[in-house]
């Protein structure tokens, strides 16, 4: 009798340290970040500063889920929704030049705003690689966009802006000013861009 309260009792415990590492398990999943990268390959130097950046994320960022997209005439180009970070490297032979315009950029931005919307537990790492505009209608639509997602975010959202012009920072800038602390920018400058990656 007392060996079975005793075995009651021991598989018990065991049920109980199973429960508690399958909780902290789903926690830890919960808690892991998203990673967003869109890519406009429009001219050689933007290409080859796309390639060096998926090259620096697959080796500098944990093996997360990933979601690749290039810029393709007035559209994102979705590459991949779900790869890993660690697989990344393997993709930079598939980026090569194609023209893109501003709506491409501002399907970009708001692939972002989606990407926060869908995973608000987490930290969503936006990555734009981009020679930016300084186009007004494009602007704006981007400052809308910026705006609801201030409005609506959590402070979980960082967004990085690279390989864009000297010409078209301030307006860019001025663009995002509602998420003003949670965008940085870069030019094609490789001591520039990555401290961008340093997270």
């Amino acid at each position: 009798m007392k060996t079975n309260k005793l075995l009651f009792i021991t598989l018990g415990l065991a049920a109980i340290i199973a429960l508690g590492k399958s909780l902290n398990h789903q926690n830890a999943g919960i808690q892991k970040s998203k990673t967003y990268i869109a890519l406009e390959t429009s001219s050689p130097e933007i290409t080859e500063l796309s390639q060096n950046i998926l090259d620096t994320l697959a080796h500098r960022r944990e093996n997360q889920w990933t979601s690749v997209d290039v810029f393709s005439g007035g559209n994102v180009q979705n590459i991949y929704s779900a790869v890993t970070t660690h697989d990344l490297e393997a993709l930079t032979e598939e980026i090569t030049p194609k023209p893109s315009s501003d709506e491409a950029l501002i399907q970009a931005i708001q692939r972002i705003k989606d990407e926060v919307q869908q995973n608000k537990q987490q930290n969503v790492y936006g990555f734009i690689v981009t020679k930016g505009t300084t186009n007004s209608v494009t602007l704006a639509a981007i400052r809308e966009i910026c705006q609801n997602l201030a409005q609506n975010r959590s402070t979980k959202v960082h967004i990085s802006i690279i390989g864009i012009s000297p010409a078209n920072r301030l307006p860019m800038s001025t663009a995002v000013a509602p998420l003003s602390g949670s965008v940085r920018f870069a030019g094609i400058a490789q001591e520039e861009w990555q401290q961008l990656l340093d997270f």
